[in-house]
């Protein structure tokens, strides 16, 4: 190998030229630096849960309690999306609809349940 810098042989496992110390072609890369996430997984996870919440309260009018948790989950994340945007600059208005949906799922839901359990008390 020939040195770029003083144009010298050198060994060709060489590190640096030990004539001029240059650094050679094996010399250890810079390792990346890692870029910080620049995707606001919470704000997506809370939308989706915050909507699919809403869809299926309207849709299936809430006849399982399981349902609750959707909305729930949609509520957590979504606050976990907006903390998280504060400090990535991206995903706040998806954060901030998947929580409007994720309460409107879960009034919904609490409505319907409250109303079965009004009317089974009348019967």
């Amino acid at each position: 190998m020939i040195c770029k810098k003083c144009g010298r042989k050198i060994y060709d496992k060489a590190v640096k030229c030990p004539h001029c110390g240059t650094p050679t072609e094996n010399a250890q890369p810079k390792k990346p630096e890692k870029k910080e996430s620049t995707v606001n997984g919470f704000a997506i996870a809370g939308s989706l849960l915050g909507i699919a919440g809403f869809i299926v309260s309207i849709a299936v009018i809430s006849s399982s309690i399981v349902f609750i948790f959707l909305p729930i989950l949609g509520i957590i994340f979504s606050t976990l999306g907006i903390v998280k945007a504060q400090t990535l600059k991206k995903g706040r208005k998806m954060a901030i609809t998947g929580l409007v949906f994720s309460i409107l799922g879960l009034v919904i839901t609490a409505a319907v349940w409250i109303y079965v359990l009004i009317a089974a008390a009348v019967l």
